[in-house]
């Protein structure tokens, strides 16, 4: 539902004693393992419960939380907003978007740019999106391979098991793992795989 600035600021004052009365201002997603998401600032969000999500966000922390309950742990007025006044945090939200407009608002639709029997590139977030930071999803079948070939990175295996090969190295990554990828090692190595394997590149801000 539409929640105006004054509304908001009311409900936060009441979830002092309904810990719950917050998640009633949300609209609820039902999502799909490999669906992207791009919460822009000012937008209201929450991770519902059973979701397990790689989250890349600006190198910040700047995270204002207008309620006084985490499940059972008790959100300080500090934490909240961050040092501001209640009134400056406020200000920062997005009042104008929601429910399935908001929906549509964050889904994102990957890009994709190479797709071949044995392996397929997508553009999940790109510096077109914001400046923040980039995101781009692999996925390798038997046979496939690719070159490590942007640097700084972090690199996650998300599903499958793959190596990573260069001269006189190679180690093997299965899912869960992450490694990164120093500057001076951009162009120097691959990643392949003899099974199947999902690989999520996170690349680092643009911003000056």
């Amino acid at each position: 539902m539409a929640c105006s600035r004054n509304q908001l600021s009311a409900l936060e004052e009441r979830s002092e004693v309904e810990k719950d009365i917050m998640g009633n201002l949300l609209h609820g997603v039902d999502v799909k393992v490999g669906d992207v998401w791009l919460i822009k600032a000012g937008l209201i969000h929450a991770l519902g419960a059973g979701c397990t999500v790689i989250e890349v966000q600006e190198p910040t922390d700047f995270t204002i939380q207008p309620e006084r309950w985490c499940g059972d742990y008790h959100i300080s007025y500090n934490e909240e907003y961050i040092g501001l006044t209640k009134d400056k945090a406020l200000d920062a939200i997005n009042y104008d978007i929601y429910g399935e407009d908001a929906v549509s608002y964050a889904k994102v639709n990957p890009i994709v740019t190479v797709d071949t029997p044995t392996y397929k590139k997508e553009e999940l977030i790109t510096y077109a999106d914001t400046p923040c930071f980039a995101e781009t999803r692999h996925v390798l079948k038997k046979g496939g391979k690719f070159t490590l070939d942007y640097a700084p990175s972090v690199w996650i295996c998300l599903e499958g098991n793959a190596t990573i090969k260069g001269e006189g190295y190679e180690k093997k990554i299965k899912r869960g793992d992450y490694f990164y990828l120093p500057f001076v090692a951009e162009n120097k190595f691959f990643v392949e795989t003899d099974t199947t394997a999902t690989i999520i590149e996170c690349l680092p801000s643009k911003q000056d």
